[in-house]
């Protein structure tokens, strides 16, 4: 099957960090990125749960300081996605 080339824009410390992580059981990240691929073709789609990261009542209260909102603004805020949301693996 004939390869074809896929580039990438990635935090430099976060590739330092993939590398670490993947080169420890002898994988290279072209390896590890393969992988991923053919797990999510495999799984006709995303092979783990992407969710938005909810901030808990200490973070809620630590942004309504530093952005001197009233907490019920934050909190609608933060409900409807309005704070800048990030998203993650699920350690489920």
């Amino acid at each position: 099957m004939p390869a074809t080339n896929v580039n990438v824009r990635v935090d430099t410390d976060l590739k330092q960090s993939a590398e670490a992580l993947f080169n420890d059981p002898g994988l290279n990240m072209f390896s590890a990125i393969t992988m991923f691929l053919k797990s999510a073709v495999s799984h006709d789609g995303i092979p783990f749960e992407v969710k938005r990261l909810s901030p808990n009542a200490e973070t809620i209260a630590a942004l309504a300081s530093e952005q001197k909102l009233p907490d019920k603004q934050l909190i609608r805020s933060c409900i409807s996605g309005r704070v800048q949301g990030k998203y993650i693996r699920s350690k489920d």
